[in-house]
């Protein structure tokens, strides 16, 4: 459909019924959409020959953050408070939530709002491991809590 535009255009230009400018104009548009589209349907369609990479799923006492002794179970989820070490060798804390049962899970950070860790973002953390993933809340402002928002 573009080519046929841009041919209409090289007639109506040849003719003299649109100037050399508005010519140039609607033709680099044409053009430059085809190229666009083109673009796109490329960087969409999977890439052959190159397989996904897998990632492998570590046993619980293996990971990357060691889980502290109030985990708890409830209906089909394994959450509590979680210890990791941070780029600069600090160790930071979180809690954690992921389906019960081994397997590999998709992950997702649950970000807090300003009033810290409270019981609000621990429960968006287990509705989203109850999900099906494995969820994570930093606790971004080191054990602080807010209630009020002149505390925050």
């Amino acid at each position: 459909m573009d080519r046929i535009y841009v041919m209409q255009l090289v007639r109506s230009f040849q003719v003299g019924e649109i100037s050399r400018r508005t010519f140039l104009r609607r033709a680099t548009a044409a053009v430059g959409s085809m190229s666009a589209a083109s673009l796109l349907l490329a960087a969409c369609q999977p890439i052959s020959g190159t397989p996904r990479p897998v990632v492998e799923a570590t046993p619980s006492g293996e990971g990357v953050g060691s889980t502290d002794t109030n985990m708890t179970t409830e209906a089909g989820l394994a959450a509590g408070a979680v210890e990791y070490p941070g780029p600069d060798g600090e160790t930071l804390t979180g809690y954690w939530a992921r389906p019960e049962g081994d397997g590999a899970y998709p992950a997702v950070i649950v970000l807090q709002e300003w009033w810290g860790l409270n019981e609000h973002i621990m429960d968006v953390t287990r509705r989203i491991a109850a999900e099906g993933y494995v969820a994570l809340a930093p606790d971004l402002y080191k054990g602080q809590v807010a209630t009020e928002p002149d505390e925050a």
